[in-house]
């Protein structure tokens, strides 16, 4: 065999082995990127997906939370006792609103003053979802906004809309359970916080990270195990240090509107925040002309609640009753006065029981009248 005829047939043999090489190595290519394509592709695919139902979510929230601020619009109107939806459910089905729909149903809470239950099932699309809040209603005529404050808020499924297959008294009743039990807790961290003058000491009461205060490494991607103890409440301030290595505080803070009893002769409001549990006296007079009101909560929870619906000042009254009765005989007329007065002046008793750190607010107009009728306001109690 020639020299030159060994020579090509090393070189065959090299480029099959070459090539026996590069077949394999070409399809493995060709999968790893088809597989990287796919994996990519279908990534994609989910986080697409995702924010396209986090957009749907917030569509319909603000949907619903439209609804809700028009209701809340509606219902400041006119007085709590002429609400639109007293004595029966109101409700509105198919309602279009930005590109989406949605049902409404408002009702009286079951048991509860003040109180209503708002159910909104929002539509886009296929994807539906129901928004419910529980307000409480304070009728204030001094104040025409602000007056709804929401006690529950919540989000489920689609059926749990009112005549449908679910109910959210459960749910609404956990809620409202585990916050009762969390009060007490929450009440004394509140109280022992308002006697601390270190922001460091008040952060270590709420469980709380003071500002510039680094994580340890141990603890970062955990939470706090527990929070930390409350020292018990002393009613000596000598006795109460801090939590920290700080002085310890001053005496709290008395201002007047927070402690004693409350007298209004005309007008006056205010706050007071009981230091222990007891119960709670509100004597009222005032006189019942345009303008007069009277109202007392417990923690936003009004317990009296009272405003005239006169549209004329006592003057104007007593002028009307005086054309009414002339030339009526003596006793009718004696009796229409006495009538006449307690007309003029409405009085108002009421005893209610409190907790230590619940906040009684109290507004009141009593209005004097120019002729000697007086007007007053007393409140007393465990404060």
């Amino acid at each position: 065999m020639s020299k030159n005829k060994r020579s090509n047939e090393r070189l065959c043999g090299h480029l099959s082995t070459r090539l026996g090489f590069a077949i394999p190595t070409a399809i493995l290519a060709v999968f790893v990127a088809a597989f990287f394509l796919a994996t990519l592709s279908t990534m994609n695919r989910g986080y697409k997906a995702g924010l396209q139902h986090l957009d749907a979510r917030q569509h319909m929230f603000n949907v619903a939370f439209s609804a809700y601020s028009s209701v809340l619009a509606r219902l400041s109107e006119k007085a709590w006792n002429d609400r639109f939806f007293k004595g029966a459910p109101f409700a509105q089905s198919g309602v279009n609103h930005d590109d989406a729909t949605y049902d409404l149903y408002v009702t009286d809470t079951a048991g509860k003053q003040y109180q209503a239950d708002l159910y909104i099932r929002v539509k886009v699309g296929k994807a539906s979802q129901l928004f419910f809040w529980r307000f409480q209603y304070v009728d204030d005529i001094l104040d025409t906004s602000g007056r709804a404050y929401p006690l529950v808020f919540l989000d489920a499924e689609a059926d749990y809309y009112p005549g449908g297959s679910k109910s959210l008294d459960a749910k609404i009743a956990d809620i409202l359970q585990q916050r009762k039990q969390n009060r007490p807790k929450a009440m004394g961290k509140t109280k022992l916080a308002q006697t601390l003058t270190s922001v460091n000491d008040v952060a270590q009461v709420v469980t709380a990270r003071p500002q510039g205060t680094l994580i340890p490494e141990s603890a970062v991607g955990t939470q706090n195990p527990s929070a930390p103890a409350i020292p018990g409440f002393y009613d000596d301030s000598n006795d109460r240090g801090q939590l920290g290595d700080k002085t310890p505080p001053p005496a709290p803070s008395n201002p007047p509107e927070y402690t004693g009893p409350q007298e209004f002769g005309d007008s006056g409001s205010g706050v007071r925040v009981a230091t222990k549990g007891g119960t709670v006296s509100v004597n009222v007079c005032c006189i019942n002309e345009k303008g007069t009101r009277v109202m007392v909560a417990v923690n936003g929870n009004p317990v009296l609640s009272w405003k005239s619906k006169e549209d004329h000042s006592y003057l104007v009254n007593k002028g009307n009753w005086i054309k009414k009765v002339a030339g009526m005989d003596p006793v009718v007329k004696e009796r229409s006065k006495q009538e006449f007065n307690k007309f003029v002046r409405k009085s108002f008793k009421k005893t209610f029981t409190i907790s230590p750190g619940d906040k009684v607010t109290t507004s009141y107009v009593g209005k004097k009248s120019p002729t000697g009728h007086k007007a007053w306001f007393q409140l007393t109690g465990p404060f």
